[in-house]
């Protein structure tokens, strides 16, 4: 076999929604089991079974309100992109979209299955990425921000060198630099002619439609204010959520330490290799509970519960969105905003 048909063959593989599941549920097991490697079992074990679950369950309400925020600052970024939903339509369209994104065995993201339902709705493909651009960069605005208070808090308790905390605010600002880049220069493709008909002439039109809303979304007051706003409660209700994680284990962290790592973490899981971040998290805040001094098997623990209230209430929200139908339908739905 020539090394063009092994490239071909591997091309394909790539392409399959069930080998990219199969990848990633691969990818999540060996993270744990390294992180369970590098880990005392025994200490693991005894922590997990001493987990109180009053402070879970007041954890999982909790993560449960932070993601009722966020589909409220979608529904407000479309509102003002002129498409008016009622805000139950969409928290049901935001639950079963992470609910595909997490737990279905396709290669279709939250994100996308998230466009594909509100295209449903008649709204333009450039309203629908802008959107969701737009929700993704203020949340990541949210994540440098809420990270920020902590590097101060961690560098004043000195639980860390200031290289470190200098290092960790960079990794926090860096992706929404990258967002707020490519917002520009997807927006200045506004000037570039569009000589050619075709696939490429829709492409550069759909870039152009999207640059342009995603720049107006950034610089208009109107959002801009209203939607940090919530996604820094919708953070900070986040962190607060694993604090009282690590309380259920009896984990004895100042506060401050929970406001640098959850966002340092929250970002990792983000990286499309695991199931939902399992094994990610595991491994961050493992690996950042052991450099300011603390038990590599208690983040570890933490990390893993993180990963289960977010698991548990991606399905429980997904699973009640496939059963009750939505509050409204697309026909019902005012201003299309193509």
């Amino acid at each position: 076999m020539s090394f063009a048909q092994i490239w071909h063959y591997l091309g394909r593989l790539a392409a399959d929604a069930r080998f990219r599941f199969a990848a990633r549920l691969i990818i999540s097991g060996v993270l744990v089991a390294v992180a369970l490697k590098a880990a005392n079992i025994d200490r693991v074990f005894s922590t997990v079974i001493q987990v109180r679950w009053l402070p879970l369950a007041a954890a999982m309400l909790l993560f449960l309100m932070a993601s009722t925020l966020v589909c409220l600052r979608w529904r407000l970024i479309l509102n003002r992109m002129g498409l008016t939903l009622p805000l139950p339509w969409v928290v049901h369209l935001c639950f079963k979209s992470a609910f595909v994104g997490v737990i279905l065995p396709t290669s279709v993201g939250g994100d996308v299955a998230r466009a594909a339902l509100l295209r449903r709705s008649g709204a333009g493909w450039g309203l629908v990425g802008a959107s969701i651009y737009l929700d993704r960069f203020y949340g990541l605005v949210a994540i440098g921000l809420a990270g920020m208070p902590g590097l101060v808090i961690v560098v004043a308790m000195d639980l860390a060198p200031a290289w470190m905390a200098l290092s960790l605010g960079a990794v926090l600002v860096l992706p929404m630099l990258i967002l707020t880049v490519a917002a520009i220069l997807s927006s200045r493709l506004r000037d570039l002619p569009s000589r050619r008909t075709g696939l490429f002439a829709g492409l550069v039109h759909l870039v152009k439609d999207m640059g342009a809303r995603v720049r107006q979304g950034i610089v208009s007051r109107e959002v801009f204010a209203p939607a940090v706003v919530l996604s820094l409660v919708s953070q900070t209700i986040n962190i607060l959520c694993v604090s009282l994680l690590g309380l259920s284990c009896d984990i004895k962290a100042p506060l401050g330490v929970y406001f640098i790592f959850t966002p340092l973490v929250w970002l990792a899981s983000l990286a499309p290799i695991s199931i939902s971040g399992v094994g990610l998290r595991e491994i961050g805040f493992g690996l950042l509970f052991r450099s300011v001094g603390l038990s590599f098997e208690h983040g570890m623990v933490l990390g893993g519960l993180m990963s289960a209230v977010t698991i548990a209430t991606v399905v429980i929200g997904g699973l009640v969105a496939m059963v009750i139908p939505m509050a409204a339908g697309p026909s019902q739905l005012s201003g299309s905003g193509h």
